[in-house]
């Protein structure tokens, strides 16, 4: 069985920093620790992101999906091409692109695993739990406003954790 180009992942090291290697179409990408840039763009990217409560690959995957092609172009270096001004200059929407119909449901998978191992697990957690605390935007329900006889207006708010009712006049 021929094994398709896109899905062909190699672990390699550099130092002591892990990183995994990806062929997409007829380029090399890696992945590695984030560095600050990456991370600013990320948390900047996930904002608004609703996260469900129990967070595995799975749930991530689900969460970002709209934006996961931009998170790949994020995370994602062509290889040889990984110095800070290469980083900063990288083409965030030609990547995005590409990878939108290049990248397979298993390596959006393995990418997603290996960015957990990539980055320190309690770090990042850390950072990810950082990034929905302050991010994280709850469902709510719709507010019913009744308006009575002597001109005062009643909200009656149903959200999940609490119902009120609060009256003006």
């Amino acid at each position: 069985m021929e094994e398709r180009e896109e899905e062909k992942k190699v672990e390699s090291t550099d130092k002591d920093e892990r990183s995994m290697e990806y062929v997409i179409e007829d380029k090399t990408y890696i992945q590695k620790s984030l560095v600050l840039g990456q991370i600013k763009q990320l948390t900047k990217l996930l904002k608004g992101i609703a996260w469900p409560q129990q967070l595995d690959v799975v749930a991530i995957i689900e969460a970002i999906t709209e934006v996961l092609p931009d998170a790949l172009a994020i995370v994602l270096i062509e290889k040889g091409k990984d110095s800070a001004k290469e980083l900063k200059n990288k083409d965030l929407v030609t990547m995005k692109e590409e990878f939108e119909f290049s990248v397979s449901s298993e390596l959006i998978i393995n990418i997603v695993n290996d960015f957990l191992s990539c980055n320190p697990i309690n770090s990042m957690w850390s950072l990810m739990r950082g990034v929905i605390s302050t991010t994280y935007t709850a469902p709510q329900k719709p507010q019913i406003v009744e308006k009575s006889e002597t001109g005062s207006t009643s909200t009656l708010s149903t959200s999940q954790e609490e119902t009120s009712l609060e009256e003006t006049t």
